[in-house]
């Protein structure tokens, strides 16, 4: 999982019509998820933004803002 951090709606007071969160800060959702993902040693959670992403199903690639090139079979963006 790459995430820098940062959503857009970090600057919102709370969110809005979000099932199971509605009106929690931004930043608490995402500290839940983050807690939520650490459970699972089969996922890496990475600090860096995507910047560009090539290829097809079964065969992607991810340029990260650092420069390396990450491969992946499928992607969710969000």
């Amino acid at each position: 999982v790459l995430d820098t951090g940062l959503p857009r709606n970090r600057f919102a007071g709370h969110s809005h019509g979000m099932l199971g969160h509605d009106h929690k800060p931004p930043l608490d959702i995402l500290a839940e998820a983050r807690r939520q993902l650490a459970r699972y040693s089969a996922i890496s959670l990475v600090n860096v933004r995507a910047d560009k992403v090539s290829g097809g199903i079964d065969d992607f690639s991810v340029l990260t803002a650092d420069g390396e090139s990450l491969g992946a079979r499928r992607l969710i963006l969000s």
